[in-house]
């Protein structure tokens, strides 16, 4: 049987949720089943007091006839009467009491039990989550040291300034010639190639532009909002594949090492990709996103909706 097309895709989404948000949804179930557990531990204890009590005051009318006696006691299999002794009606009893006690408690201690697994797994893929998320941004910060090694061969430190501003760097006139400058590579480990093979591209240069500052105005006005953005919502925005260190880095509002807005790089004019991008002599554009670098601690989790918020 071939699944909808509408169908396939909703299941995608709800994947797609339910590992981004496992963890959470695990704890909050988790949490869940413990309270409902030890509220019908409450409830069976109850009930258990009454079965026992009830089982003692059997017992002690067994005992109060005597040991001689015959006793006719139910058969808790086939329902009828049969004869038995004193110790044997006394085992009966016990035996019947066990089970209903077992019958008060396996629905209590199940759904305790099964919440303490849950929770368990959440907290795993947590580690597990974290442990990526680690890599990945030492990853990221190696590559950013390599990237400022390499400069720091050819460039002065107020020219690795100026690259970072988008500066245009030259060499030195000696002799009435200018030496050739290299430059390495001035964009950082999360800038990303926009070109035709990305939604929104379109053959008009001025109607990608007008696009991409849209999606720019939009992921601005989300941050002003939010008071935060992760850079694999703008990577989302944009049709660009999530990463982990998408998941750590971004802008957070008044951070003290970022700019205070979001910029994709198409505005600065002193960046020759830009440049020739705008004067139609290349078919792709460069967005080096101006990231404030890790935000995950500047953030917490709203209680109520489970969802990041900036601490207070």
């Amino acid at each position: 049987m071939r699944i909808p097309a509408s169908w396939s895709k909703r299941i995608g989404k709800w994947k797609l949720g339910w590992k981004k948000n496992g963890p959470i949804i695990k704890f909050v179930v988790g949490n869940v089943g413990l309270v409902a557990s030890g509220v019908a531990g409450c409830v069976a204890t109850a009930k258990a007091v009454r079965v026992l009590d009830g089982a003692k005051d059997t017992i002690a009318a067994i005992r109060d006839i005597g040991p001689k006696s015959t006793y006719h006691m139910e058969d808790p299999k086939t329902g009828e009467l049969v004869e038995c002794s004193q110790q044997e009606a006394i085992a009966m009893v016990r035996k019947e009491t066990a089970v209903k006690l077992f019958k008060l408690y396996i629905v209590p201690v199940g759904v305790g039990a099964s919440s303490v697994i849950i929770e368990t797994s959440g907290f795993k893929d947590m580690v597990v989550r974290n442990a990526a998320l680690g890599a990945t941004l030492t990853a990221y910060k190696k590559a950013l040291d390599t990237y400022k090694e390499r400069a720091g061969k050819y460039l002065t430190a107020k020219e690795q300034i100026m690259v970072e501003n988008g500066e245009e760097v030259i060499g030195e006139e000696k002799d009435g010639e200018v030496t050739e400058q290299i430059l390495p590579d001035p964009y950082s480990p999360v800038a990303r190639v926009f070109d035709e093979s990305c939604l929104g591209w379109c053959s008009d240069r001025i109607q990608t532009i007008w696009y991409l500052q849209q999606r720019r105005n939009e992921a601005q006005t989300l941050f002003e909002n939010q008071g935060f953005l992760f850079l694999n919502d703008v990577y989302k925005m944009l049709g660009y594949p999530l990463t982990q260190a998408g998941q750590i880095l971004g802008w957070l509002k008044n951070s003290e090492n970022g700019d205070g807005y979001i910029s994709f790089g198409i505005e600065n004019i002193d960046d020759e990709n830009v440049r020739t991008f705008r004067n139609g002599k290349v078919k792709y554009v460069v967005l080096d996103f101006n990231v404030d670098g890790p935000i995950i601690d500047g953030l917490e989790l709203n209680p109520r909706t489970c969802n990041w918020m900036p601490k207070v």
